[in-house]
């Protein structure tokens, strides 16, 4: 348990599988922003260095320890751009509920007492996608 570091890709689809579809895909006729979002999303893989089906050598993508940087701790925040709107309350109130929407049961009382003192629901979400307990499965 704990023993694999999720990729930005799998962090990415993780997210999108743990929101609503309304949440992951935006609102239908959203006048371009679906275009803004993708390049949103690009400008974070490659800041990360981590483009998909591109990797930055032969030796491939990192793996590990290595995704564990400051710098790629704080660029995953950059993912969240494939969310264009924050899920509602109804989803964000009950902290434990929203922990097991990204397959998390095993977590700190330390991660559930910061996310619990969040009330903006998008920020919640954004705590959760970024707590420890999500970065390695």
């Amino acid at each position: 348990m704990r023993a694999k570091v999720r990729t930005p890709v799998e962090k990415l689809v993780g997210l999108v599988q743990a929101l609503p579809a309304e949440a992951a895909a935006g609102q239908a006729g959203n006048g371009g922003r679906g275009n803004q979002q993708q390049s949103r999303l690009g400008r974070a893989f490659r800041t990360m260095g981590y483009i998909p089906f591109v990797p930055p050598n032969v030796g491939g993508f990192p793996s590990g320890e290595s995704l564990l940087g400051p710098h790629q701790l704080v660029h995953t925040f950059d993912l969240l751009a494939a969310v264009p709107t924050a899920p509602g309350p109804e989803i964000t109130d009950d902290v434990d509920g929203l922990f097991a929407r990204f397959g998390l049961f095993d977590v700190s009382d330390r991660s559930r007492d910061v996310v619990a003192g969040e009330r903006d629901p998008a920020r919640r979400v954004a705590l959760v996608f970024a707590s420890p307990e999500y970065a390695a499965i």
